[in-house]
């Protein structure tokens, strides 16, 4: 990718030539990676079953549910009566991070803003076991539709637990008169971190211009969220972006206007995080504990991600 803006807002983040390097390295294919469906299914019958069938899989320190397959290919994977039967679900490692951090707890309310196509709506429920209320929205049809099958496949379609809306998540969050323990945003973003050096097809759209409209969704959504979260709940925002508008800065300027809102330290297990240098952090006069989001460092395993995790005080 030769863009040099983009390469310029690498170098303001990164700073160190050998560790931009690095980071450049890894904008390329992963390993398939998915997580297990493990509120209906035995994980241990589901891995050995797997390995029986001559995969090689290995399981990755952020979850009990996280795996990696090492050998043969996403296909042949997605041909076994486990992907078929909705026992695991094809998910990526740093797309897991954002509800890890998030731990919602049984027979609460929780609030996923942006859901489709539901990887991280079926985790949420996964982890709530069925117990409490989970409310997911979506604002686009195609991919509502696509949300409604595959919580239904994975067995979560009971409207006693789960509700589907297909609204925009601003506009819910105005409507609504409920209250929530925890509320997810993964926010609609520019998708940086997914880029392909070798795929053009996968950052061709980039440009300053979709940043800048995505950082007025990410900002109305986050407000409309902060609303409807109750006292001493958990919101969690995460992007699958790199800069630092629709991320660490979209962060500073919430907290600017919401003095309630404190941002609390993340750790993920297996997962390396990249901390912004004082230096750059004074220069954009964010908060002095900025770097307890968790800005994930890509490797060969792991595209990066942003989260941030904001409890309501």
């Amino acid at each position: 990718m030769n863009n040099p803006l983009f390469k310029e807002l690498m170098e303001e983040i990164f700073e160190r030539p050998s560790l931009i390097q690095e980071v450049f390295k890894t904008f390329k294919k992963r390993p398939t990676t998915f997580r297990l469906n493990s509120h209906f299914h035995d994980p241990l019958q589901i891995i050995n079953s797997l390995k029986n069938q001559g995969f090689k899989v290995e399981k990755h320190p952020m979850s009990e549910f996280a795996y990696i397959l090492r050998n043969r290919s996403k296909k042949e994977l997605m041909e076994t009566q486990e992907y078929l039967e909705s026992k695991i679900y094809l998910q990526s490692l740093a797309s897991q991070a954002p509800v890890i951090t998030l731990k919602p707890k049984k027979g609460t309310a929780v609030l996923d803003l942006t859901a489709a196509p539901g990887s991280k709506t079926s985790q949420i429920a996964n982890l709530m076991k069925k117990q409490g209320k989970l409310i997911a929205i979506e604002i686009n049809q195609p991919r509502f539709f696509k949300l409604q099958h595959n919580m239904k496949a994975q067995g979560f379609d009971d409207p006693e637990f789960l509700k589907l809306e297909l609204t925009s998540g601003v506009k819910f969050c105005k409507d609504t008169d409920l209250k929530f323990d925890y509320i997810l945003l993964d926010a609609p973003c520019s998708a940086e971190s997914r880029f392909d050096f070798k795929e053009p097809k996968t950052y061709r759209f980039w440009s300053q211009q979709k940043v800048k409209e995505n950082q007025s969704k990410q900002k109305k959504l986050l407000k409309g969220a902060f609303e409807v979260l109750k006292e001493n709940g958990t919101l969690v925002y995460s992007t699958c972006t790199m800069n630092l508008k629709e991320n660490e800065l979209q962060i500073t300027e919430f907290l600017k206007s919401h003095p309630n809102a404190k941002l609390k330290e993340i750790q993920i297990a297996g997962l390396k995080k990249h901390n912004l240098s004082q230096d750059l952090i004074q220069e954009y006069d964010m908060p002095h504990d900025i770097n307890k989001c968790f800005r994930l460092m890509p490797d060969n395993n792991v595209e990066g991600f942003f989260v941030a995790k904001i409890i309501k005080t």
